[in-house]
């Protein structure tokens, strides 16, 4: 028989942790913005479903 199992913890972060954690999600919120706005703009244009990935966006120099 196979299950889950699942914990929940509690943190419980000081100032700079909080600021850290903040803006780690402001920064991975604004990544999935934008692929899922490219990912529309493309689906619009050709309309097929391209799969998009951080990796691909990235410029090379």
């Amino acid at each position: 028989m196979k299950y889950n199992l699942a914990f929940k913890y509690r943190i419980y972060p000081n100032k700079e942790q909080e600021l850290l954690i903040n803006k780690t999600f402001g920064c991975v919120r604004f990544v999935y913005n934008t692929i899922l706005y490219i990912a529309n703009k493309i689906y619009e244009e050709t309309g097929k479903n391209k799969i998009i990935t951080p990796a691909s966006l990235k410029s090379e120099n």
